[in-house]
């Protein structure tokens, strides 16, 4: 897909094979790795609405679209999540959910949902 990205890394968790991920936001991941010049982590991409109403989230989640995805790095302390949140920013990303706690960052090119904005969960 790219050069630092597989589709099996989008795939859906709950094993039933849902991995449309959406390529513009695949390019934008990879132009992100490239700036922050270490691996990114995929903790979620694609969910199928099953597995999404299991874990809790709503109908409306852009991942159910295959056009969000949640990423970690390998050392998620709040400093590299913030330089991590920067890149993806530089990248083109729009909307960036930071959760430091459980160290994860949301993305997303959901056209339906509220551009340019940085959110804390």
């Amino acid at each position: 897909m790219t050069k630092n990205f597989k589709v099996s890394e989008f795939a859906c968790q709950c094993g039933c094979g849902f991995d449309d991920i959406n390529i513009e936001l695949v390019r934008r991941l990879q132009e992100a790795r490239n700036l922050f010049g270490e691996s990114i982590v995929i903790t979620s991409g694609c969910r199928c609405l099953k597995h999404n109403r299991n874990i809790g989230s709503n109908d409306t989640s852009s991942h159910v679209k295959g056009l969000a995805s949640d990423v970690t790095c390998k050392d998620p302390n709040k400093f590299n999540l913030i330089k991590l949140a920067y890149c993806l920013g530089r990248a083109g990303f729009k909307r960036i959910g930071i959760n430091t706690e459980k160290k994860f960052i949301h993305i997303d090119i959901d056209k339906e949902k509220t551009q340019d904005m940085i959110f804390t969960y």
